[in-house]
């Protein structure tokens, strides 16, 4: 993924949730609960767009955790939570590492 395309994917996150969360203002008007649901659906979409990499990585290293903690009960589960955080973690810090790879657009 480019430096461009990966800047375009994080603004349109950030945007598209700003967008939304207005739009669940304005429907905050006729009902109250669709509203605050909409609004809350865009705040999300906002942050995921600025913190995706930190996400995968503390949320893997939690997974571990959390699998390292279950193992002894729940072999199998333990070990399916350790997997999947370190994938999750190993690729927040490849995202990283790309990013800091790729030089500056002109």
């Amino acid at each position: 993924m480019s430096n461009v395309a990966f800047d375009r994917l994080v603004w349109v996150l950030i945007y598209g949730g700003l967008l939304f969360a207005c739009l669940g203002v304005f429907l905050m008007r006729r009902d109250s609960a669709l509203g605050g649901a909409v609004v809350a659906i865009g705040a999300l979409d906002a942050a995921v767009g600025a913190v995706l990499i930190w996400v995968l990585i503390f949320g893997g290293l939690f997974g571990i955790v959390l699998g390292i903690a279950t193992q002894p009960l729940a072999p199998a589960t333990g070990w399916s939570m350790i997997v999947i955080g370190g994938i999750a973690a190993a690729v927040g810090v490849v995202l990283i590492w790309v990013r800091s790879r790729l030089g500056p657009d002109t």
